[in-house]
């Protein structure tokens, strides 16, 4: 059986996390997305790409 779109996406993060490639993780989300690690601390594309480095 295939595997729905997100399920790949999400399989894609995880390894992109794994391999600490940041640059993958971070193209998988949209221009405007907002990471928020925690309530106060939220940033931009841009800025946690930044922060994972």
């Amino acid at each position: 059986m295939n595997q729905h779109p997100i399920e790949l996406l999400i399989n894609k993060a995880d390894t992109a996390i794994n391999l600490e490639d940041f640059d993958t993780l971070t193209d998988i989300y949209a221009d405007d997305a907002v990471l928020v690690i925690q309530p106060g601390d939220e940033c931009g594309r841009e800025s946690a790409n930044k922060k994972s480095i």
